[in-house]
């Protein structure tokens, strides 16, 4: 039996040495964003880890408690329901058992946490009560881990439905009824809130009934007790009395969920989901708005584009993530932190100024307001305007290049007389864009020129050529064409001299005459 302190029904305060809970948000593994799967089944998503410590509030008083258990055993083990001389009992937790008292605590075990009950004490030769418990508020997917007792044409009753759950219990002298109820660690819930109710105030008291408990008392693993208010519910939820407790389960590709219990009242809260792709992006934060929510959950899927919607994403998508949440009735705006590596810019020919932020909403993406930040090797991107719902994603903006108004000046030229080709490069695309803009002429390549083009402007690109033959000739940039004519006699064969380039007729007359000395030579041998 540890110290107890008696106060009427209330709590008393227990310093706790208990590490504070948290969170190691490790980075998943990079990925493409396109290509990925859609969303993560649920079996495919960890759940949370069990939490370090426990708040556990009646009338207005909060309490933190340590669990009991470190992982290694379950909860049924640790009970340990068995007999002793004949009777079946809880042999595990004999050292915590009192005839008088009826405990609760919490236990962390290899398959989560739980809730425990114990009434009563095996061995001793007084004792025998009966015992009501309801609670509400339970996790999707818990259970009865442990009913004591559990054997055929036992007067003990156990039930769950839903949310909700009730224990009954009758037990006389020399043992111990009590049961666990576990998944704790899920976190589709709150708080739990456990009503109590013993001796001729349970249900199923009658005259006749032994009424032996003069306690409850709350069990924290450092060996402090808490001496309950028989009469007056108790709420625990995971985390500190004061501070939010946030529970995270992620799997190892793509997928992040968090509980948030005990948040602050019209707030937000922030996480650090760490979900990159292999294109050098990566979402470093997520802000939601819960109102005055005291607990939700939030989840991210990191998907493509085509999986998050019906309509194509109108840029190259670096990430896309689909929300899910929050959870609160009245929940607010989700602001998003997106960061871009600086590296990636050079890699692809962007800029920052490229970048956009999107969210898909009424069937179609919608361009959302940003801020940009720089900060060391990357650049990061905050919404301003995003909801709660529909996927969002960053990407870079696409450029649209085309070339117009061709121009020769002159349009006649004598032989090996220059001729100066203008043209327009105009960009009408949403992205900054750099165009390998080419002038062809008789069917070939013959100069070319680099040009960056921001979005809504145009260049101009300026080449200088001489023809050497004379003739008429298409001349080309892009897919703009104009006719150039070279004056004088003959036909021309597409022969042209410029920036000291050997004419390709001298160059075929260079090959026959070797070709021909080659024949004579071999004849001659």
């Amino acid at each position: 039996m540890g110290d107890d302190s008696h106060a009427e029904g209330r709590l008393v305060s227990l310093a706790l040495a208990a590490t504070a809970v948290g969170v190691a948000l490790a980075a998943l593994p990079a990925a493409g964003a396109a290509g990925v799967p859609g969303a993560a089944s649920a079996s495919d998503v960890q759940t949370p880890p069990d939490a370090d410590v426990y708040a556990v509030t009646q009338g207005g008083n909060c309490v933190e408690v340590t669990p009991f258990g470190d992982d290694a055993r379950s909860v049924s083990d640790f009970y340990e329901y068995g007999l002793h001389t004949g009777l079946y009992s809880s042999q595990g937790t004999r050292e915590l058992q009192s005839y008088d008292e009826s405990q609760l605590l919490l236990y962390d075990g290899s398959e989560g946490g739980s809730v425990v009950f114990i009434h009563g004490a095996a061995g001793s030769e007084t004792g025998g009560s009966v015992a009501t418990v309801r609670m509400s508020g339970l996790p999707s997917g818990g259970e009865w881990a442990v009913r004591d007792d559990n054997y055929t044409n036992r007067m003990d009753n156990f039930t769950h439905e839903g949310s909700t759950a009730r224990a009954d219990w009758w037990w006389e002298r020399n043992r111990t009824d009590g049961g666990a109820f576990r998944g704790l660690e899920r976190g589709a819930y709150g708080e739990i809130t456990i009503e109590p109710a013993f001796n001729r105030d349970a249900p199923y008291a009658t005259l006749d009934t032994s009424a032996t408990i003069d306690d409850w008392l709350l069990r924290s693993a450092d060996g402090r007790t808490v001496r309950l208010a028989m009469d007056r519910p108790v709420t625990i939820r995971p985390g500190r009395c004061d501070d939010a407790s946030v529970q995270v389960a992620r799997n190892d590709t793509e997928r992040y969920d968090a509980t948030v219990r005990n948040a602050p009242a019209a707030d937000e809260t922030t996480f650090d989901p760490s979900i990159a792709s292999d294109r050098g992006a990566a979402l470093d934060g997520v802000s939601v708005g819960h109102g005055d929510a005291d607990w939700f959950r939030f989840g991210l899927n990191r998907t493509n584009a085509t999986a998050a919607a019906d309509a194509p994403l109108p840029a190259d998508p670096l990430l896309t993530v689909a929300p899910e949440g929050p959870t609160a009735d009245n929940a607010g705006d989700v602001a998003y932190a997106f960061s871009v590596a600086r590296d990636r810019f050079e890699e692809v020919d962007r800029s920052v100024g490229d970048v956009a932020l999107f969210q898909y909403r009424d069937g179609e993406w919608r361009r959302l307001d940003h801020r940009t930040e720089r900060d060391g090797d990357a650049v990061r991107f905050r919404t301003a305007d995003a909801n709660e719902s529909g996927p969002v994603a960053v990407g870079l903006l696409r450029p649209s290049i085309r070339v117009t108004n061709l121009s020769l000046s002159p349009t006649e030229v004598d032989p090996h007389e220059d001729v100066s080709v203008t043209a327009t490069v105009a960009n009408d695309g949403e992205g900054n864009g750099t165009r390998e803009v080419r002038l062809s002429m008789f069917g070939q390549t013959v100069d070319r020129q680099q040009v960056r083009v921001p979005p809504g402007e145009t260049r101009t690109v300026t080449f200088s050529r001489a023809v050497e033959s004379p003739g008429t000739y298409d001349v080309a940039v892009g897919d703009a064409e104009q006719e150039l004519v070279v004056e004088g006699d003959g036909g021309g064969d597409g022969t042209f001299a410029a920036d000291g380039a050997v004419p390709p007729t001298l160059l075929v007359g260079a090959v026959l005459s070797l070709l021909v000395a080659a024949v004579v030579g071999l004849r001659a041998g």
